[in-house]
């Protein structure tokens, strides 16, 4: 593979690591606005299914996007490219990064969907 390919190759990767974000953001919203709009009234099998559904979902589409960076990440080191001098595109920025954001979105939206249903009525 040439430069050329290989850097159409990685942003054919980060492209895909984007729409898995999209996703993830997309479940996440869903999520929060059934939470606050319905959360105290369903039942606890309901609320219940919508979390696990919803972990399911962001978790999935989390494990999507880290994957694909990996992909890119791995393209990149095949042959040095021009992507090798920007240091935004360096490995150790990124990966754990998302692992970790992605996670606390997912555990901070459970809070608030038990924050929801354990409001306390004066």
């Amino acid at each position: 593979m040439n430069e050329g390919d290989l850097i159409e190759a990685a942003a054919a990767a980060i492209a895909n690591s984007m729409a898995a974000f999209t996703v993830y953001i997309t479940f996440t919203f869903g999520f929060l606005a059934t939470s606050y709009i319905v959360g105290s009234k369903l039942a606890r099998f309901q609320a219940l299914t919508a979390t696990g559904l919803y972990v399911l979902a962001a978790g999935y589409s989390t494990i999507i996007m880290v994957a694909w960076l990996q992909a890119f990440f791995a393209i990149t080191e095949v042959k040095a490219t021009a992507l090798d001098t920007i240091l935004l595109m360096q490995r150790g920025y990124w990966v754990l990064g998302t692992i970790v954001i992605l996670s606390m979105g997912i555990l901070i939206s459970l809070y608030f969907m038990w924050g929801v249903r354990h409001t306390k009525t004066e």
